[in-house]
């Protein structure tokens, strides 16, 4: 039914819309708006991973995210290099990671997700994150 699939990504939609908005003004009043895009990119090695092996590619992302905000943490606190290039540097091995694992039609749907596949799970799990 046209419900199933319009209510979840509608739900999906608005709750990160919301969050996105406060978030990213955040971030530039912070000055670091370079953060978002560089995580959300990171996050890609950990979706190949889930996408490969079959479990929920929310956790191989979350696994992936925590690991490199300790390895740019420890970088930043044992060298003497800015947290940009630290962030920028973690960013571009980990997109390289990604296109490795994940196949390339697969890839630009992991990016760019599709809003009509979103499930009532998800649209929870978008809300209470």
């Amino acid at each position: 039914m046209m419900m199933d699939v319009l209510v979840p990504g509608l739900l999906t939609g608005i709750s990160v819309g919301l969050s996105a908005g406060y978030l990213g003004s955040l971030m530039v009043l912070k000055k670091m708006s370079l953060v978002g895009d560089a995580l959300s990119h990171v996050a890609l090695p950990g979706l190949a991973l889930g996408l490969l092996f079959n479990f929920n590619p929310l956790f191989g992302a979350f696994a992936v995210l925590f690991g490199s905000a300790v390895i740019i943490w420890r970088l930043e606190r044992v060298t003497r290099l800015s947290f940009e290039t630290i962030v920028g540097a973690i960013f571009t091995l980990a997109l390289a990671v990604g296109i490795l694992i994940i196949p390339e039609v697969e890839l630009l749907e992991a990016l760019f997700g599709d809003i009509a596949s979103v499930t009532y799970y998800d649209a929870v799990m978008a809300v209470i994150i």
